[in-house]
């Protein structure tokens, strides 16, 4: 090789180690893989499930295993197609679902279920902890499983993500079926929501400030009723005021005893 073309393959070299290299780029180390199982709550008239497709979808890009069992979603509108489509493993029974490291549901596990878990497992579901009797916790103490009940979890500020969630959705449910309860259908007054020309619009009566209180004053005030709460607390009445601003009566009551 002469001078002059050493020269120029230096030049190359120089020139290359310049440009981006994506095969030295840092690539991200994927953890363990965790098994992790849904099994279907239908028995028990729950029409909830834990994970939507779109959550299956980002929990397999980490290389994690989703097990459903088939027809967890129906209920809820997620078909064994929507969650197959995404990596998720459908399964008939819920025998193979009991023995993974994780386990979601969302309804209380029965004495049953216990059996069946195979110990040494992190179960997250509404654990409902006061309702279960002291030999199915044992059963669980003694299977080292670690169970993580959704109305328990909170934050560092004492907030707590799921119970306020279901509050929410408590509280517009509560509207829905008000309505379906007061139409002729189903031999109610036939009372209408809904602001209608000429029409005295519905009154609806709330006991409380809580979150769910809250969310069905926000959804009947959207469908034009006329919202009255009555709260023992005026902090939390002007609290609420300032939410939903003057669209809805604020009362203060003492209750006799």
């Amino acid at each position: 090789m002469t001078s002059k073309e050493k020269s120029k393959e230096n030049h190359l070299i120089s020139k290359t180690m310049l440009m981006p290299q994506e095969e030295m780029l840092e690539i991200k180390k994927r953890g363990q893989k965790i098994k992790i199982g849904i099994p279907s709550d239908f028995s028990k008239v729950e029409y909830r499930v834990p994970l939507t497709p779109q959550a299956v979808d980002l929990l397999v890009s980490y290389g994690h295993e989703i097990l459903i069992e088939t027809n967890a979603g129906k209920s809820a509108s997620y078909s064994d197609k929507a969650y197959s489509d995404m990596g998720a493993v459908i399964v008939e029974t819920s025998a193979e679902i009991f023995q993974c490291d994780i386990i979601l549901r969302i309804s209380p596990f029965s004495s049953e279920e216990i059996d069946m878990l195979r110990g040494n497992q992190v179960v997250l579901s509404s654990m409902q902890p006061h309702a279960y009797c002291t030999d199915t916790i044992q059963k669980m103490m003694q299977k080292k499983v670690t169970a993580i009940a959704f109305e328990y979890l909170e934050n560092e500020e004492g907030f707590m993500p799921f119970v306020h969630q279901m509050s929410q959705i408590a509280g517009v449910t509560s509207i829905t079926i008000a309505s379906e309860y007061l139409s002729k259908s189903r031999n109610g007054k036939g009372v209408l929501f809904g602001e209608v020309t000429g029409v005295t619009p519905a009154e609806l009566v709330i006991i409380g400030t809580s979150t769910a209180a809250e969310y069905a004053a926000r959804a009947a005030v959207g469908l034009g009723i006329f919202v009255k709460v009555f709260d023992t607390s005026v902090y939390e009445l002007s609290k609420l005021e300032e939410k939903l601003g003057r669209r809805i009566l604020l009362q203060f009551f003492i209750p006799k005893f």
